[in-house]
């Protein structure tokens, strides 16, 4: 989670152990002190409690969107910080008696085509009851039906991943990236946790699609830009990505996969946007989101006295002068 090399570790604790005795401790054939224990807490910016977690988890068929740039470390780094997270998160669930299943809401054979993909999102929206609305929390939507979303401070060059702890559905986003975006990367990572693919399919681009159209179904799509379209106005697209929460571009990309747009209007839709200098940061504000579920588990847990103060701030990483006030309703 911090970056070190074994080195790097045994440099920042003064020679108090050596590297290979930093590897030892690591691999587990070696028990540290009391001495070496409060060091190590101190170097890492973690409580005693951490390294006595009862609960560890291993995530594993990780699918991580990200830039070629991005290194191994950096990888390891969120990987490891999502890893304590959800630690955290399922040890929460079982104090309070409230371990969430995950049931795919597909169960039809595998899409082998862009129309299937479609058909994928709208028997899911269909299956959660959301209808052909706006959605106004997708974070939130994934965590009401299993799936664990986490939102971390990563490095530029991250995106999200997926994967599974177990048969616990896990979803990591940079919350760097704009409102829009975060709500974008949270249904492309589902569409890699449920979709079945076919093999002519590209997995990068149906999980695309996918989000597009579980956002902004065809049907909602054609009712808001009307008939075919040779271009789209700004105004007009900037209040669509305050109503749909998505951005301006993926909007575009939309009305072409449902037929509004022809290739050649939204090729220049989308060298409009680049000329701009939209395809990195876009005007318009899309309402960020938060994921309530796990301080509802919390504080809920505390009022009931399933666990102490400090066994929330453990779990929270919150200070304990910081819980005591939300307690009495200040923040």
């Amino acid at each position: 989670m911090r970056g070190l090399s074994l080195r790097g570790l045994s440099d920042k604790l003064h020679g108090l152990v050596s590297h290979t005795t930093v590897g030892q401790l690591e691999e587990g054939t070696r028990v540290p002190g009391s001495e070496v224990l409060l060091a190590l807490a101190q170097c890492l910016g973690q409580d005693l409690d951490y390294f006595f977690r009862p609960f560890s988890v291993r995530l594993d068929g990780i699918d991580f969107r990200k830039k070629a740039k991005l290194g191994q470390k950096e990888i390891a780094r969120v990987r490891e910080e999502a890893s304590a997270h959800f630690e955290r998160y399922l040890e929460l669930e079982e104090l309070c008696g409230e371990r969430m299943e995950f049931h795919n809401p597909l169960s039809h054979p595998e899409v082998i085509d862009e129309a299937g993909i479609d058909h994928a999102a709208m028997l899911v929206r269909s299956k959660w009851k959301l209808g052909h609305d706006p959605i106004p929390n997708v974070l939130e939507l994934l965590e009401q039906h299993g799936v664990k979303v986490h939102l971390l401070d990563g490095p530029d060059d991250f995106y999200g991943f997926s994967g599974k702890s177990g048969s616990i559905p896990v979803v990591v986003i940079n919350q760097r990236q704009p409102p829009d975006r975060i709500r974008f990367t949270a249904l492309h990572e589902l569409g890699h946790l449920i979709l079945s693919l076919g093999s002519e399919l590209d997995e990068e681009k149906a999980c695309h699609r996918f989000a597009g159209a579980f956002l902004l179904p065809a049907e909602a799509c054609r009712t808001e830009l009307r008939a075919k379209r040779t271009h789209l106005s700004m105004p007009e697209l900037l209040s669509l990505k305050r109503r749909w929460g998505m951005s301006m571009a993926a909007i575009g990309k939309r009305a072409q996969q449902v037929g509004i747009l022809s290739d050649a209007a939204y090729t220049g839709f989308a060298k409009d946007l680049s000329r701009r200098g939209w395809r990195r940061t876009e005007p318009g504000e899309v309402v960020a989101e938060t994921i309530c579920r796990f301080d509802r588990l919390l504080f809920r847990a505390l009022v009931e006295d399933y666990i102490s103060l400090s066994k929330a701030s453990e779990l929270s990483g919150i200070p304990m002068d910081q819980l005591r006030c939300r307690l009495q309703g200040a923040e």
